[in-house]
């Protein structure tokens, strides 16, 4: 699944996309996620120079959410 914007209400985002690829494999499956954004003008470089290590961060806590959620969800034992 995959989905793209070119465009926003906010000044600062150029563009978004987001891919995911869920490939079965013995016992499950494995999840590949590709985020990509592109800043609009100088306060979006800036914004998302600065702001890198909290959403690294949020988006680390979510896979980690979305793992532990689909391993109780989803079990295979």
């Amino acid at each position: 699944m995959a989905f793209r914007f070119n465009g926003a209400s906010s000044g600062t985002i150029a563009a978004f996309a987001e891919d995911y690829r869920v490939v079965p494999r013995a016992g499950g499956c494995n999840l590949t996620w590709v985020m990509a954004m592109k800043p609009k003008g100088l306060a979006g470089r800036n914004g998302i120079t600065l702001g890198r290590p909290v959403m690294s961060r949020m988006f680390q806590k979510f896979l980690y959410n979305l793992r532990d959620y689909s391993s109780k969800r989803f079990a295979t034992a």
